[in-house]
């Protein structure tokens, strides 16, 4: 859980520190946060992989699956 808090406030200062956020300026640090979450959510712990799948199911409110993700985004 560590690891993920630190990646995540770490994203959250970065995009704070920038004038004009786009999406493909934060894509690596977005999609490494959602590769923590997916491992946390293989956890033996029942709650901390339980508050992984709510992060994740928040997350895919606005980032969706890369199957479903404008490939533009991308570029």
């Amino acid at each position: 859980m560590v690891l993920f808090l630190k990646k995540f406030y770490d994203l959250i200062v970065k995009v704070s520190r920038t004038k004009y956020v786009t999406s493909s300026g934060f894509f690596n640090d977005i999609s490494h946060t959602n590769v923590i979450l997916k491992e946390m959510m293989k956890s033996e712990s029942a709650k901390l992989s339980a508050m992984a799948r709510s992060a994740k199911d928040k997350s895919d409110k606005y980032w969706q699956r890369i199957e479903k993700m404008n490939m533009l985004i991308l570029i």
